[in-house]
C-alpha cells in the first residue's frame, strides 16, 4: 500500500513538470571578415599551411581582412612539407548574399575561417 501511494504521489508531482525541449544546434554565423557587398570586396586566402593545390584549403574574406588572416595562418604554421603540384584553374573570389566565397573548378564554396 505504501509503495502504491508513493508511486501515485510521484505521478502527480511530476505531472506538472515539462520536459525541456531538445536543444537545436546553433546556426553558424558568418565571420564578419567574410562580409561583402560585391565580388570586388573579396580576396581568396589560403587557410592551411599548404596551399590549396597541395593539400591545403582556401576561403575568401573581405579584402581589408586578407592580410590579417594570412598572417594568422602563417603564425600557426611551423616547418611544413607540402606536395608540389600545380593547379589548372585559379580560384576566384565571389560575393553571394553578403558573404565572400570562392569559385573554383566550377563550384562555389563558402569555407569557415580559423579562429
Amino acid at each position: 500500500m505504501r509503495l502504491a501511494m508513493l508511486v501515485l504521489t510521484l505521478s502527480f508531482a511530476t505531472a506538472g513538470c515539462k520536459k525541456s525541449a531538445p536543444s537545436t544546434p546553433a546556426t553558424p554565423t558568418v565571420d564578419e571578415r567574410q562580409a561583402c557587398g560585391a565580388d570586388e570586396d573579396c580576396a581568396v586566402v589560403e587557410t592551411e599551411c599548404c596551399d590549396h593545390c597541395n593539400g591545403g584549403a582556401i576561403a575568401a574574406v573581405h579584402q581589408d581582412a586578407a592580410a590579417e588572416v594570412r598572417a594568422q595562418i602563417e603564425a600557426a604554421c611551423g616547418p611544413t612539407t607540402c606536395t608540389e603540384l600545380a593547379c589548372v584553374e585559379e580560384p576566384t573570389a565571389i560575393c553571394r548574399s553578403g558573404r565572400c566565397g570562392v569559385s573554383f573548378n566550377g563550384a562555389e564554396t563558402f569555407g569557415e575561417l580559423p579562429r
